[in-house]
Formats: C-alpha cells, sequence, structure tokens
C-alpha cells in the first residue's frame, strides 16, 4: 500500500488493518478530533496471549440505549477503581459474594425494597 499524503476527508469503503507493530493515531496530543465508532468494538482476542489492555487519560462515560445491554462485566480477577467511585442508583451484590467496605461508621442491613430484603445503608 501506498502512504496517502496531504489531508481532507478519506473514506475507506472495506476492511482496514494496520499490520504488526504499527500504531494507528488520531491527531496529535492534545489536539486529537474526536473518533466515533459505529458499530461493536474488540480489544485484544480470547486465545491465551491474546489479551490487551485499554488506557483512559481522562474522563470515561458510558450511556444505555438499550436496557438488554445495561451490563457492565470484567474478567474474574476483578476491577481495580482508583479515586472515587458514585453510585447513582441501586447496588445488587449477587448471591455467594461480598461487598467489602473498608472504613465505616455504621451499616445497617434492615430495609427492603424491590423484591430485595437486607437492603443495608450506612448511617
Amino acid at each position: 500500500m501506498m502512504p496517502v499524503p496531504g489531508s481532507g476527508s478519506v473514506t475507506l469503503n472495506g476492511p482496514v488493518s494496520v499490520t504488526g507493530t504499527n500504531t494507528f493515531t488520531v491527531g496529535t496530543a492534545g489536539s486529537g478530533g474526536a473518533t466515533r465508532l459505529y458499530g461493536d468494538v474488540t480489544v485484544g482476542g480470547a486465545s491465551a496471549g491474546q489479551a490487551a489492555d485499554i488506557d483512559v487519560f481522562g474522563a470515561f462515560r458510558r450511556y444505555d440505549h438499550d436496557i438488554a445491554h445495561n451490563v457492565i462485566s470484567s474478567a474474574s480477577d476483578g476491577v481495580t477503581l482508583k479515586g472515587t467511585l458514585s453510585l447513582d442508583g441501586g447496588t445488587t451484590v449477587s448471591s455467594g459474594n461480598n461487598l467489602a467496605i473498608a472504613t465505616y461508621g455504621t451499616i445497617v442491613c434492615d430495609a427492603s425494597t424491590g423484591g430485595y430484603t437486607a437492603v443495608c445503608r450506612a448511617t
């Protein structure tokens, strides 16, 4: 393939591959434009040795438009979050799992709502 010099819009009407250890870059640090992907996105592969990481420097926002896809999951080794985590809604811990709270005042598990019993709240 030949490099495409110049500027302006480019339409790619077919699959595009970046081979080997080459990098696909959009914009430059501090001045990149938005990137929109209409469709599913896969990072890495499912086989051994094909995993890949995602590094996000800045805000991460997730919007739902279909309640059937309202699922966030992770690998079996869990998810680690640094900083403040705000849960703007109810939180369910599935059977057989635990919710550990480091420093707290008092946790009271005496409420019920929406068919759930032993709903806990910090006081």
